[in-house]
């Protein structure tokens, strides 16, 4: 299977955002600027259209998980505080560009917001993906970890509690050669931890990182 990659993104509106057209790199794209000009809302935008629950493509559900259990989709929540009253149903534009691997295709789609039960809430729309007749409004599948904000606590600050994740301790190995591997670290033990973030880091057997 090719490997899906969002590869444009035009905000037409959306808040402070107008007319703006952003391509990803290949490999890694990196956004800065000064606290205020949107970074983590185009962060929060991309990660809106991407869901890992189920293969469209065979018609089957996905039951991979994160390392804590959760799901690879985040809620519009986590991204953003969305008002009634200043995000009305219309008030956000976007069109994606991206490679869709299970296609194999380019692809396209929109998101826009849309209001149920009261609230707002951002819709996919126009999946170039769903063929003739199909669930045009579907996400695409492909999993997503979002770093929220919450990751910037100050450490004394957090809530920590120990929790034994399931899957770490099935591949408590597996998890601490790959770490190793890819932070070029000589770690012989794992810990995961629940409260202000969910986590899993590897470290020496005395609890410092190697």
């Amino acid at each position: 299977m090719a490997t899906t990659k969002l590869q444009k993104l035009t905000i037409e509106r959306f808040r402070a955002l107008n007319h703006v057209e952003i391509e990803f790199g290949k490999l890694i794209t990196v956004i800065c600027g000064k606290n205020g000009t949107s970074k983590s809302s185009v962060l929060g935008i991309a990660a809106q259209i991407f869901s890992f629950e189920k293969d469209y493509t065979q018609n089957t559900d996905i039951k991979s998980r994160a390392i804590t259990g959760a799901a690879f989709q985040t809620e519009f929540k986590e991204h953003f505080r969305i008002s009634n009253t200043f995000d009305p149903p219309g008030s956000m534009d976007v069109k994606f560009e991206l490679f869709d691997g299970y296609t194999n295709s380019k692809a396209t789609a929109e998101l826009a917001l849309t209001r149920r039960d009261e609230t707002s809430r951002p819709v996919v729309r126009k999946n170039s993906t769903a063929g003739p007749g199909g669930n045009a409004s579907r996400n695409f599948t492909h999993p997503v970890i979002y770093l929220s904000l919450k990751r910037l606590y100050p450490i004394t600050d957090r809530d920590y509690k120990l929790k034994d994740f399931d899957y770490l301790q099935k591949h408590q190995n597996d998890f601490i050669s790959l770490t190793n591997k890819l932070l070029n670290k000589t770690s012989s033990a794992a810990t995961s931890t629940s409260g202000t973030i969910q986590s899993a880091v590897s470290h020496g057997q005395n609890g410092f990182v190697a």
